[in-house]
């Protein structure tokens, strides 16, 4: 059964903000949670591993929206008709691709060791529930329902909560039950959206929606790629380097700044389409307005950070386990880290508010590339900690590259101006 014209009624402006901040605080909270109690609840290598799994998931989820959701929302969103038949495309087309990358987790998991194989094959067994839920989250902003995705995150949380209570009671020492746990929840979830939106994936559809979205989703996926697959595919570089102990200290000191990305996500998804409407009235406002924006965002990091320092080892212990007492000297790194992350949100946001996607896509490969070159170069220099400040270097020349990308535009597009004036559309 498809979607009625009621159904598809969007909420007001201010009502779909308020919700898609709570639907990505939601889904924040609940991975840090997730994150944290395994970081406490197992051995520094158990973490590793689970930190390795979680950044392999976080690279087919990425793609998986790339070429799923995100055209979803570009292309059908506010347009009620084939609106059915799009999300019906989409979901299956995410279903697919978690599926086959499941497949091929498990396929490999043989070859991995006995540390992570367990745990990596009951990420296999679950990806395709995992990429659905996600899917599921952006097909309800695009029907401008974003409370719907809210209660599926809820219940999500909800079942997540029940199982990993239960496992930490049973003294559950590894990773795999508590990956299996993430996952079967999702899985739920995912149940609960063909449920709200009275619409099932369609696997069968999945070259159809390539077709349809050929002219978005290579680009999507290439620029996915860039900014989540050299974040975390620095870690198996780390871990080759110093192994998996050091990369659960990575890892767990940048847990502790997790709570920052409802920040970063939440300026890139209501700031942007507030910036296009300054665009058109005054479009001089825009620089400044990104410098406030990455201001605001900095401020942020500088707060965390002063509440970190002053953490006591207690609290730590409480929060990663065993883990704390190697995170706990590359806190510095990561904040610097941050810092420079923050300080790149304005010209991000002010870019893609001029549909500068090539100037977009240039910054993001370079800064993407210091990285992975820095986190390389510090694990060979200094071990673990070398890493940490390595990654803080790279981020660092990164935001420089982001505002050259900004600055360096000759002038800003005139009030009402197409935003392919000045700035270089891609």
């Amino acid at each position: 059964m498809g979607l009625t014209a009621a159904e598809t009624a969007p909420e007001s402006a201010g009502r779909r903000m308020a919700w898609g901040t709570v639907d990505q605080g939601l889904s924040s909270l609940s991975n840090f949670l997730l994150v944290a109690v395994v970081a406490h609840a197992t051995s520094r290598t158990a973490f590793g591993a689970f930190a390795l799994l979680m950044a392999v998931y976080l690279i087919v989820d990425g793609l998986c929206q790339a070429v799923a959701s995100t055209p979803l929302a570009v292309l059908h969103t506010g347009h009620e008709a084939g609106l059915a038949r799009a999300t019906s495309r989409a979901t299956g087309t995410a279903l697919v691709m978690g599926l086959l990358a499941g497949a091929l987790l498990f396929g490999l998991a043989p070859l991995t060791g006995s540390e992570v194989a367990p745990a990596q094959a009951a990420l296999a067994l679950g990806l395709g529930g995992l990429t659905l839920q996600d899917a599921w989250r952006f097909a309800f902003v695009a029907q401008g329902r974003p409370a719907r995705a809210v209660l599926n995150d809820t219940v999500c949380a909800a079942v997540q909560l029940v199982t990993v209570a239960a496992l930490l009671a049973s003294h559950v020492t590894t990773a795999a039950p508590y990956v299996l746990a993430w996952s079967g929840a999702a899985a739920v979830a995912a149940l609960l959206g063909c449920l709200q939106a009275r619409v099932w994936p369609a696997p069968l559809g999945v070259v159809a929606w390539l077709r349809a979205t050929r002219a978005l989703a290579p680009r999507f996926a290439l620029e996915t790629l860039l900014v989540r697959a050299s974040t975390q595919l620095t870690l198996f570089g780390v871990a080759g380097i110093v192994g998996l102990a050091g990369v659960a200290a990575i890892r767990g000191a940048q847990l502790l700044f997790s709570p920052l990305n409802l920040v970063y996500l939440g300026a890139l998804l209501s700031l942007v389409p507030e910036l296009v409407r300054v665009r058109t009235v005054d479009p001089a406002r825009l620089l400044y307005l990104g410098i406030a924006t990455s201001l605001g965002a900095v401020l942020c990091v500088l707060c965390l950070a002063a509440a970190l320092v002053l953490l006591p080892s207690a609290g730590g212990g409480m929060l990663l386990g065993d883990t704390w007492s190697s995170a706990r000297p590359l806190l510095l790194a990561v904040a610097l880290q941050n810092l420079a992350i923050a300080s790149t949100i304005g010209p991000q946001v002010t870019l893609k508010a001029l549909a500068a996607a090539r100037q977009s896509l240039r910054s993001h490969a370079v800064h993407s590339l210091l990285i992975v070159v820095g986190a390389v170069a510090g694990s060979l220099a200094h071990g673990a900690e070398g890493a940490a400040f390595g990654i803080a270097a790279g981020t660092t020349g990164g935001a420089i590259v982001w505002w050259h990308a900004l600055h360096g535009q000759a002038r800003l597009p005139r009030r009402g101006a197409s935003p392919a004036i000045g700035f270089e559309a891609g």
